[in-house]
C-alpha cells in the first residue's frame, strides 16, 4: 500500500494533464497563426498572378494556388506534364528533376499547354 491516499495521486495526474492541455492549446494557436500567414502569402501571390503548386517526384500535382487552378483547372493528383504541358510523358527539360538532383533552385522559361509563356522556378 502507499502512504498517500489515492485521491492525491489522481489530483497530481489531473494537474499534469491540465498543464499539458494548456501547452497543447498554445501549440495549436501558434500553428493556426502560421497557417493563416502562409495562406495569406499564397493568396497574395495568386492575386499577383504568380502560380504555386506542390508536385511530388512522380509528377503528381498535390496542391495548386487559386491562380493555377483558375488557369488549368483543379489537377488533384494528376500528372503535371499532361495538364500543364499537354505531354504524354515527363518533360525532358523538367526543372524539378534538376532541382532535386542538384539540391538547388532551377529556373526555366517555357510555353504551357495553354500557349502562354511561364517562368518556372523549381525548389
Amino acid at each position: 500500500m502507499t502512504d498517500k491516499p489515492i485521491h492525491e495521486d489522481v489530483s497530481i495526474k489531473i494537474k499534469r494533464l491540465l498543464v499539458e492541455n494548456d501547452r497543447l492549446k498554445s501549440t495549436i494557436a501558434s500553428y493556426q497563426s502560421d497557417l493563416f500567414t502562409l495562406n495569406s502569402l499564397v493568396d497574395a501571390l495568386s492575386r499577383a498572378e504568380i502560380g504555386i503548386d506542390i508536385i511530388d517526384v512522380n509528377y503528381h500535382v498535390h496542391f495548386q494556388n487559386q491562380f493555377l487552378e483558375a488557369r488549368f483547372g483543379p489537377l488533384n493528383h494528376q500528372f503535371c506534364y499532361e495538364k500543364y504541358m499537354g505531354l504524354d510523358t515527363p518533360c525532358a527539360f523538367c526543372p524539378m528533376e534538376k532541382a532535386i538532383k542538384a539540391n538547388q533552385v532551377e529556373k526555366i522559361e517555357l510555353a504551357g499547354a495553354d500557349g502562354k509563356y511561364y517562368e518556372i522556378l523549381s525548389v
